[in-house]
């Protein structure tokens, strides 16, 4: 069975997790556009500015034996109207480490999914469809979850990991996002103005995937910023 940190998503704290990893590159961060870059037109709106932070990991600079690990998520809990949403995270590097996924809901003692994940076979923003998992969020219910880097499989301690948390709103039907028919980045406009981190974040991703415009990379860039994930966007924009 399955033992990942699941029982340390309890005492979620906001920080950053940089991995030492022997051949990782980070250098170009230095070089990276300023936050000042990021200042497209899209405008996130989080849902609740009091509540507590949710998300373990963030975005910081490394130096070149560092590797960059995120969930990426706001620091509070992100907001979705999907049903089967599309949980994201980013690693600056590919790692043939085994990767863990556990989603959890707190107080309840059996986990809602733990399942071991193919390693990236590429850096950057990876993407984990509940879809494909046949997971379906209950509205208003929050689910916690983590990707573990399995340092020492029989160690689970030594495991690294990133965790955000996610709510389902009961607006809307729990329809799949879809941005990609007309290039409708005003939808991602439109969700991200509603406080709904996850589908913006989707909506964006899809276009970038579609089209990987300068335009499309600046406004997911801009979101990522304002979800306090500019070293994230920063990375991003430097490997287009």
């Amino acid at each position: 069975m399955l033992h990942p940190t699941r029982q340390l998503l309890g005492v979620l704290l906001a920080g950053t997790l940089l991995v030492p990893i022997h051949g990782a590159t980070s250098e170009d961060l230095d070089q990276s556009p300023t936050v000042e870059s990021f200042s497209g037109a899209i405008a996130f709106t989080p849902p609740n500015r009091g509540a507590p932070a949710r998300r373990i990991g963030g975005g910081s600079r490394g130096d070149k034996t560092q590797l960059l690990m995120s969930a990426l998520v706001p620091p509070q809990t992100g907001l979705t109207s999907q049903t089967q949403p599309i949980l994201y995270w980013f690693i600056s590097q590919a790692v043939n480490t085994p990767l863990d996924l556990a989603i959890t809901v707190p107080n309840e003692e059996n986990p809602v999914l733990e399942i071991r994940l193919p390693s990236p076979s590429r850096p950057g923003i990876q993407g984990i469809d509940l879809a494909k998992l046949g997971i379906k969020l209950k509205p208003d219910v929050e689910y916690q979850w983590s990707v573990s880097l399995v340092n020492d499989d029989t160690h689970r301690s030594a495991d690294t990991f990133v965790a955000g948390s996610v709510v389902r709103t009961t607006d809307g039907n729990g329809g799949t996002v879809d941005c990609r028919q007309h290039g409708r980045i005003q939808q991602a406009t439109a969700y991200a103005a509603q406080g709904l981190w996850y589908d913006a974040l989707q909506c964006l991703n899809q276009l970038v995937d579609q089209k990987n415009t300068p335009e499309h990379r600046l406004q997911r860039g801009t979101l990522l910023a304002q979800g306090d994930l500019k070293a994230i966007a920063q990375w991003l924009e430097t490997h287009p």
